[in-house]
């Protein structure tokens, strides 16, 4: 089967962005025959305050594909599994020093609709247990290099909390 493809995208133009940010929005959609079906829209915004710079981004994904082998597909009175993911954060980046710090909060979470077969009565879901992430950096020059310091932390709800910390140093030759 072929698969139809459309996008739509939308930006703060240039000469606005000075006075109220840089921006964008956009729109996508897959379709493929009658199996398979995809929508996104997304969007950030980022806005200079005084030397620092704010931004929140956020999606939605909804996908829809079928899952139901043929030969058993006369048993169902659903033939799709449905996905919708949401994702929504925020971030700052502040001027340190002679560095750049960044701080990013972001949270996922969505929830599936399985195929129903004539044997269900209603339509079998579950929830994707939601992820929350923060994480934080701080870019600096130290010599003839650049040095990286970042963590992170995400914890899935349900499962022990993640943390992962680094240091790296870049020189270009």
């Amino acid at each position: 089967g072929s698969t139809d493809y459309e996008r739509i995208t939308a930006m703060i133009p240039e000469e606005y962005q000075q006075e109220f940010g840089s921006g964008s929005l956009s729109y996508q959609r897959e379709h493929g025959d009658k199996d398979f079906e995809s929508r996104e829209l997304r969007g950030q915004y980022s806005l200079p305050i005084g030397e620092a710079t704010a931004s929140v981004h956020g999606g939605v994904r909804e996908e829809k594909r079928n899952i139901v082998p043929e030969q058993v597909q006369r048993l169902f009175q659903n033939l799709m599994l449905e996905q919708r993911r949401r994702n929504l954060g925020a971030g700052v980046k502040v001027p340190i020093g002679k560095g750049v710090a960044s701080l990013n909060v972001n949270r996922m979470w969505g929830d599936t609709a399985s195929p129903q077969s004539i044997f269900q009565d209603t339509r079998p879901t579950s929830d994707i247990q939601p992820v929350n992430r923060v994480g934080a950096q701080y870019r600096t020059p130290i010599g003839p290099g650049e040095a990286v310091f970042s963590g992170d932390y995400w914890r899935r709800r349900g499962d022990p909390p993640h943390w992962q910390a680094g240091v790296k140093y870049d020189v270009d030759f």
